[in-house]
């Protein structure tokens, strides 16, 4: 064969590939290799994906969204979940993901602590609620980005003195 007709044969393949490539860096989408070297077509890839279809940084409930799907392990991708929970549950769907700052992290603390959930529950929803927040800072999701911080809660330890009845239990048995 000549090799010629291959290296025009191999350039225009590359281009193709480095076309679809650029399509998925264009768009924000992860890249999806399989997607990007098949013969599929670009355009469909959001109806194939529905998380992407929708998905718009602006709103800090997407991101969020984002956030769990970027997770393998399923109690991580649960304690995310549990959390986009909460925050809908406080915030509601639409949530300006430029609004959130420190101003906002204090509301969010005051709802969690009205809510009454444990010292344990709370910090779980903090954690994540601050690594979503760095999450959006990472892909630049957020314009300015203001460190954020929120006290965390003191664990609290339970009664574990024995009594004298359970005593009397553990010596005599």
């Amino acid at each position: 064969s000549n090799y010629k007709e291959d290296n025009v044969t191999i350039y225009k393949l590359l281009k193709i590939v480095n076309d679809r490539a650029n399509y998925f860096f264009d768009n924000n989408y992860d890249f999806d290799l399989d997607y990007i070297l098949s013969d599929k077509k670009l355009h469909l890839y959001k109806s194939e994906n529905n998380f992407f279809e929708s998905f718009d940084p602006n709103n800090f409930v997407h991101i969020i969204k984002a956030r769990i799907e970027s997770y393998t392990k399923v109690k991580t991708k649960e304690n995310y979940q549990a959390f986009y929970n909460v925050f809908v549950k406080f915030y509601g769907e639409n949530v300006n993901t430029n609004k959130i700052n420190q101003v906002f992290s204090y509301d969010f603390r005051k709802k969690i602590d009205d809510a009454n959930y444990s010292s344990n529950h709370k910090n779980g929803l903090i954690k994540c609620f601050t690594s979503t927040y760095k999450f959006a800072c990472e892909n630049r999701w957020i314009e300015n980005p203001y460190p954020i911080t929120i006290k965390k809660y003191e664990h609290q330890t339970q009664d574990r003195n024995i009594s004298d009845e359970d005593l009397t239990k553990i010596i005599n048995d």
